[in-house]
């Protein structure tokens, strides 16, 4: 195919768009760094107040411990039991995740809700089984995807 033509119209044409293209760019490109200024300063901001709220504590932990050395307990008898509650709390709330999972997305339901549904079907089955079906272990809290529930729900109906 023959090579079109410039008119100098079309050359007009093209350097007017050039022009606001690199305009609509800069003005884009300037949008984005005040962006990033706004950020980097709350950024900072929350620094800050986040090292206030450490200090804070800090004080209020030093405060504490001066009263407990009042009550006649040692500075090593404090931290060994600070030591002892964090690692508690470090164990109950690795264990926690696991057992009880918390739902990811309002796809899922409770195991209990779940059991509850397929035991209106009528099928007979004590709740304990119901579990077993829906894959629940022992009595901890659980969830189920709707999906899974919805084909058990259809396999139960065409029993």
């Amino acid at each position: 195919m023959p090579r079109k033509q410039k008119t100098a119209e079309s050359v007009i044409q093209d350097r007017e768009n050039q022009r606001r293209s690199r305009a609509r760019r800069r003005d884009y490109i300037e949008h984005l760094e005040a962006r990033v200024r706004e950020y980097e300063k709350a950024g900072a901001q929350a620094t800050i107040e986040m090292q206030k709220a450490a200090r804070a504590v800090q004080a209020e932990n030093r405060s504490l411990r001066a009263i407990l050395a009042s009550y006649g307990l040692s500075p090593a008898a404090i931290q060994m039991k600070i030591d002892e509650e964090a690692k508690k709390a470090e164990l109950s709330s690795s264990s926690d995740s696991q057992v009880h999972p918390e739902p990811t997305t309002p796809l899922e339901k409770p195991c209990e809700e779940a059991a509850a549904i397929l035991a209106q079907l009528g099928n007979g089955s004590d709740s304990s089984s119901i579990r077993d079906l829906l894959g629940c272990v022992g009595e901890g809290k659980c969830f189920v995807r709707n999906t899974e529930l919805m084909q058990i729900m259809e396999q139960e109906t065409q029993r």
